[in-house]
C-alpha cells in the first residue's frame, strides 16, 4: 500500500512490521476490535497509554488525507500540552511531520522525538517506536535534501542551458552577419574585376 501524500513519517513498511508484530502477539490490527471484526469508528484508538494503541492510531491517521488531519493535530497538541505522555508526544510528532498540512513542522517533530529519546531508557516500547520514527524522519529529511539538491542542480543546469542557447543565438546572428558581409565583399570583388 503506497502513501497517497508522498513520504510519511512512518513508512508503510515500518507500520506493517509493527502492526504485524502486534498481530503476532494477539493484538488487534488498526480498525479491528479484539474479536477481529472491522470497526467503523472515526478514530479506532483514543488510548495513548500503550505503544500498540499508538501504533493503531498512527495507522489510522496514515490513511487520512492532509486536509482532514487538522482536528487530529489540534487534539494531539492539546493532549500533549496537558499530559506530555509519550503516546501523545509520538502522535503529535507524527502529525507535525506530515506533508501537505498547514501545521507541518518537521524540525519540531524531530525535536519532540529527540527530547523524548534523550530522557528515556532505550528498552521501553515507546522508545523503540520513537527510535523508528526518528530514523524514518531523518531518512526522509535526507531524501528531501537530496531532492532539493537535485532541483537546485536542475535549475542551475537549466539556467546554464538558457545561457548557452543565448550564446548560440548570438553566435548564429553574428555568423549570419559575417556571411552577409562576406557575400557583399565577393560582390564588390566581382564588380572590381
Amino acid at each position: 500500500m503506497a502513501c497517497r501524500r508522498g513520504p510519511c513519517v512512518l513508512s508503510v513498511v515500518t507500520l506493517v512490521l509493527v502492526i504485524g508484530g502486534c498481530a503476532a502477539i494477539g493484538l488487534p490490527e488498526a480498525g479491528q476490535t479484539n474479536s477481529g471484526a472491522k470497526g467503523n469508528s472515526p478514530a479506532p484508538v483514543e488510548d495513548r497509554s500503550n505503544v500498540e494503541a499508538v501504533v493503531r492510531r498512527l495507522a489510522y491517521l496514515s490513511k487520512q488525507s492532509p486536509s482532514t488531519l487538522k482536528p487530529h493535530f489540534d487534539s494531539a497538541r492539546t493532549n500533549f500540552e496537558n499530559s506530555g505522555d509519550p503516546g501523545n508526544r509520538l502522535e503529535l510528532s507524527w502529525l507535525l511531520a506530515q506533508p501537505g498540512t498547514d501545521f507541518q513542522n518537521r524540525a519540531r517533530a524531530s525535536k519532540l522525538l529527540d527530547e523524548y529519546l534523550d530522557k528515556t531508557e532505550s528498552g521501553s516500547s515507546f522508545a523503540a517506536l520513537a527510535t523508528l520514527m526518528r530514523a524514518e524522519l531523518r531518512q526522509q529529511d535526507r531524501r528531501i535534501n537530496a531532492l532539493d539538491d537535485s532541483r537546485e542542480q536542475l535549475a542551475a543546469e537549466s539556467s546554464e542551458r538558457r545561457a548557452l542557447e543565448v550564446q548560440i543565438s548570438t553566435l548564429t546572428g553574428l555568423l549570419e552577419t559575417l556571411q552577409q558581409q562576406f557575400e557583399k565583399l565577393k560582390e564588390i570583388e566581382r564588380e572590381i574585376n
